[in-house]
């Protein structure tokens, strides 16, 4: 009786790279691009509502840590209600202490003016973001830093530890 060899399965690198490139295209595709989301926009008074104008809500996930854009479009039938604004984040901010800040940006269409801020977790407990931009240390809303009319825009950016 002859001894036959025995066979030892190939190490096959190509095929484990495979399955690793379809893991990391798994969690681009889950986490990682840019997704739209509804966002409740409150202010700390009258309501605003949005009317005809246009509130783009987007982020994307790295991780545990999340990118998170607003843009605020004013419309004609737009109104500001009365206080600061707040807008609501998509994931529940992490515990971490710390203080995390992001950027504010408000045009004034009619005086072709720029106002620059920085965006902060007003409450991470109930998810909300606050911005303050031009002279204002009271958030931005009603008059500040602008009259708000059609045209006139805001958009923040913050990027965050989420909870989960």
């Amino acid at each position: 009786m002859k001894n036959k060899p025995q066979r030892i399965p190939a190490y096959d690198a190509a095929r484990q790279i495979n399955d690793l490139q379809k893991k990391v295209d798994g969690f681009r595709k889950d986490g990682s691009m840019l997704r739209s989301f509804d966002t409740l926009w409150v202010s700390s008074g009258t309501q605003p509502a949005l009317g005809n104008g246009t509130l783009v809500s987007t982020y994307r996930r790295d991780g545990l840590m999340c990118w998170v854009n607003y843009t605020l479009t004013w419309g004609s039938t737009t109104t500001a209600g009365t206080g600061f604004w707040t807008f609501s984040t998509p994931f529940k901010m992490s515990a971490v202490p710390g203080v995390f800040t992001g950027t504010c940006l408000v045009h004034d269409v009619s005086a072709s003016t720029w106002y620059t801020g920085v965006s902060q977790f007003w409450d991470p407990t109930l998810n909300q973001i606050v911005f303050f931009c031009g002279q204002g240390v009271t958030g931005v809303g009603t008059g500040n830093p602008i009259t708000w009319a059609t045209g006139d825009f805001l958009a923040i950016t913050m990027y965050y530890p989420t909870a989960s």
